[in-house]
């Protein structure tokens, strides 16, 4: 929920894909059973697929650039608010 709060106070509307439609992987691991993790993405464009060239051309657009400030700043305000509110900790460190 923490990630969908900053999100949504950040202008975007997050989906929640299920585990068989989400795409992509991580290097995440097995991390995710011990703690909370995430793959938040932000959109550059309209039916783009990553690593083709249409998707290279969206991510160094003005747009694509803007987007990935946006993102750095979305999961600095995340680790902040993770790091100080306990209420969004569901265990102990």
């Amino acid at each position: 929920d923490l990630f969908k709060d900053v999100m949504t106070e950040f202008g975007e509307t997050p989906r929640i894909l299920p585990d068989d439609e989400a795409d992509g992987s991580t290097d995440v691991g097995n991390v995710s059973y011990e703690v909370p993790t995430a793959q938040p993405t932000l959109q550059i464009g309209l039916g783009l697929e990553a690593h083709t060239p249409e998707f290279t051309c969206a991510a160094g657009s003005d747009y694509g650039l803007a987007q990935a400030i946006k993102g750095a700043k979305i999961m600095a305000v995340v680790a902040l608010r993770y790091a100080l509110l306990r209420d969004y900790l569901s265990f102990d460190i």
